[in-house]
């Protein structure tokens, strides 16, 4: 899953890193599997300022009866994978959290 995120307002003042420094991307790396995520298995593996790349091992736990992966599953690592995209472009001196505004997001999948 990429999750790529552009369109973000930042305080007047604050500033904005041209490249993640390797504490941010550590910290971004440990703040993004924990909990549910890191229960479901969902792993952060590529990290640029504005965009993030994660993957999961699909296993029997994520298939719904008809043994295709649950869209739960996909709807909740495109939420986590964009929200964390956004997150890295917040300055680190505003980036206390970061939630979703919007949770009645459509995600319309075709087999």
């Amino acid at each position: 899953m990429r999750g790529e995120w552009g369109g973000i307002f930042v305080k007047q003042g604050a500033l904005m890193e041209k490249e993640l420094t390797l504490k941010r991307i550590q910290f971004l790396k440990k703040d993004y599997s924990r909990g549910f995520i890191a229960d479901v298995g969902y792993e952060a593996v590529k990290y640029e300022r504005g965009h993030l790349e994660s993957h999961l091992r699909v296993l029997t736990r994520h298939r719904q009866q008809d043994n295709y992966i649950h869209d739960g599953v996909i709807a909740t690592m495109a939420d986590h994978t964009t929200g964390y995209a956004a997150f890295s472009l917040v300055p680190k001196e505003l980036s206390q959290e970061i939630l979703t505004r919007e949770a009645g997001y459509p995600c319309n999948l075709l087999t």
